[in-house]
């Protein structure tokens, strides 16, 4: 409100209290508010009704599952594949459930070796022996009867401790390096060995060697034709 002071040099009771009634009357309109403002404020106070606890909760797991995510991991273009920002481990231990159930040592038959006798058994078995003195046997009597012996005892028959005792021969002079050296000498008093001659004689020796047999001799050529 303005006032001109020429027109009134004093102001009376009256003009003090209208001007004073309007000044009141305008600090109590209210402030009309623009619509957007409103409805901006509305939807604050919804979302702040329903924003709960729970909600709460759930907002905060889930940007800490994507911050670990984040640390952890390179996101690739196609926005699924990871890419693992720390370098995988190469030392680790074995787990138990991947380790092999594999226990070192011998195999099927030969887990009933206890001795060196009965481990030349899983090579050379009974069965092996009785078809090599039964074949040799056959050979002997064919000897006899084909050169003139002046003893029995230099064509006698074999048997079947003599034959293991022959092969025992054998793989000791092949420990030994003997099997490029004089027979002689293996049976020598000097520079041979005392089980050689504790075994069998030099002779006799010779004579296994020469009629051991593995096969028939008589039906040999039959067997040849299949």
């Amino acid at each position: 409100m303005t006032i001109s002071c020429s027109a009134r040099k004093y102001l009376t009771d009256d003009d003090l209290y209208k001007i004073l009634h309007e000044e009141s009357s305008d600090d109590e309109q209210p402030i009309e508010a623009d619509d957007e403002e409103i409805s901006e404020n509305e939807e604050v106070v919804t979302q702040s009704d329903h924003n709960t606890d729970s909600e709460q909760e759930n907002s905060v797991g889930e940007s800490d599952v994507e911050e670990t995510s984040d640390d952890d991991y390179f996101l690739g273009k196609d926005e699924m594949t990871k890419w693992c920002k720390k370098n995988v481990s190469t030392v680790s231990k074995t787990k138990s459930k991947n380790l092999p159930k594999i226990v070192p040592g011998p195999k099927g038959v030969a887990k009933e070796v206890i001795s060196e006798l009965s481990a030349f058994d899983k090579i050379i078995d009974t069965n092996m022996i009785d078809d090599i003195v039964k074949y040799t046997n056959l050979y002997i009597d064919f000897k006899r009867n084909t050169v003139g012996y002046k003893r029995d005892r230099d064509a006698k028959h074999t048997t079947k401790s003599e034959i293991t005792a022959l092969l025992g021969l054998l793989y000791f002079i092949g420990v030994k390096k003997g099997n490029h050296t004089n027979v002689k000498e293996l049976w020598d008093t000097e520079s041979g060995f005392i089980i050689t001659r504790q075994i069998m004689s030099y002779k006799r020796f010779l004579f296994l060697l020469r009629c051991m047999r593995f096969d028939d001799r008589d039906t040999r050529e039959d067997r040849k034709k299949y």
